[in-house]
């Protein structure tokens, strides 16, 4: 019967659960009893629950939520780690405590510290802005807390010390990389590429690296241009004869300019498009003809069978489709769980160390990734981006080829 019937099971619902401790009457320990996990092991989500930043973050509280009731109840059809039993494999549950951080670096940093010394977490996922991750990231590494990043691509925060901190998702330079190797499986050939840039500057966190990766896969920079809604925007593209345009939109206004300027662009050239910018591709905010560099994609997810169900379940809850922030935060709180399983305690030490280990491959993640496994820096190596383009009325994988639909534009 495959997945059917998964989301007919109990409601998702906050677990609460009395811990006996032997002060209390009729609770006693003896030495001959084995140790034991808490009844529930507290996971912290630092987001920005109000705010300006609320309505954004939501997706990600929600996939949050979704992933700790994928440990909590038993699904015995799903084959994620630990979905098909009841809690972890000594039987806690796991309590998400959500901490909100108004999207407030300085915020952000009191409210981890109000979370260790209430909640005392086994470790904190944060789905927040680099400013939030830096600010928090530091206060768990002073606390000796695993921070699990499932918001930011940004390279490691030069603040962070690498001990404590560890990605889920693609980082900028592994984007890149990505829509890099896109353009040259497309254009073999191609050499000179013209950089569009955000006017914030800030649209990619990798974008200094650019260069660099650019003249790895065989490519050469020849100019930086600002997007803007210049009438000569087309025209400043065209004089750099370049081979294919790389578009670092920071919203997704300036995204729909470039799709613009490429339209009015006399020589036709292929342009791929990455940053904070590219989520209004996803919806077809004047996207069409552009490609967009992401870490997950909802053609992926509606053609895998687990990242579908796992979809079926979000939308049945939620009643929105899942998106990349749930997906990222969903995969960050499961990927948290299954090393406080493997630690066997929530001693933070022994998770991070777990953490350090932990190999989960692709068929055990909902992301369109080679699965999970943590460098030094506590980057995953596994995780990948993907290209996709706006085909008919939905975005299509073209990139890599393994993943692309067959006869896909």
């Amino acid at each position: 019967m495959g997945f059917a019937g998964v989301h007919r099971r109990a409601a998702l619902s906050a677990v609460v659960v009395i811990v006996c401790a032997p002060a209390l009457a009729g609770c006693t320990l003896s030495a001959a009893d084995p140790p034991k996990m808490p009844a529930t092991i507290t996971i912290g989500l630092l987001a920005p629950a109000s705010g300006n930043a609320s309505a954004a973050s939501r997706p990600a509280i929600q996939g949050a939520q979704l992933a700790a009731d994928v440990v909590n109840v038993a699904y015995p059809a799903l084959p994620l780690p630990l979905g098909a039993s009841a809690g972890l494999t000594l039987g806690s549950k796991i309590s998400l405590v959500v901490a909100d951080t108004t999207g407030d670096a300085g915020v952000g940093a009191q409210v981890i510290d109000e979370l260790v010394r209430r909640s005392h977490p086994a470790g904190v996922v944060v789905a927040d802005s680099t400013d939030v991750v830096k600010r928090a990231g530091q206060r768990a590494e002073d606390a000796l807390i695993p921070l699990v990043d499932a918001g930011t691509s940004a390279g490691v925060p030069a603040e962070l010390d690498h001990e404590w901190y560890f990605r889920v998702g693609p980082s900028d330079r592994a984007l890149l990389s990505t829509a890099l190797a896109a353009l040259r499986q497309d254009s073999p050939t191609a050499r000179r590429i013209v950089v569009l840039d955000g006017a914030s500057g800030a649209s990619l966190g990798g974008a200094p690296d650019l260069p660099d990766v650019a003249q790895s896969r065989g490519f050469t920079v020849v100019s930086r241009l600002p997007i803007a809604a210049a009438v000569d925007l087309p025209d400043r593209i065209g004089a750099q004869k370049p081979d294919a345009v790389i578009a670092l939109p920071g919203t997704e206004q300036e995204t729909a300019v470039v799709n613009d300027a490429m339209q009015r662009l006399k020589s036709s050239v292929p342009v791929v498009a990455l940053g904070h910018g590219v989520d209004g591709l996803a919806t077809g905010v004047g996207g069409r003809g552009m490609l967009r560099t992401a870490g997950w994609s909802s053609d992926y997810a509606g053609r895998n069978p687990v990242a579908r169900v796992i979809g079926e379940m979000y939308q049945h809850r939620f009643g929105a489709p899942m998106d990349e922030a749930a997906a990222n935060a969903f995969t960050a709180v499961l990927t948290l769980a299954v090393a406080i399983d493997k630690a066997g305690t929530p001693d933070t030490t022994v998770v991070r160390t777990a953490l350090r280990q932990i190999d989960l491959p692709a068929t055990e993640t909902i992301m369109p990734w080679d699965g999970v496994q943590f460098d030094s820096d506590g980057q995953n190596l596994l995780a990948a981006g993907v290209v996709e383009q706006w085909v008919g009325n939905r975005p299509q994988i073209v990139y890599p080829r393994e993943l692309a639909l067959r006869g896909a534009a």
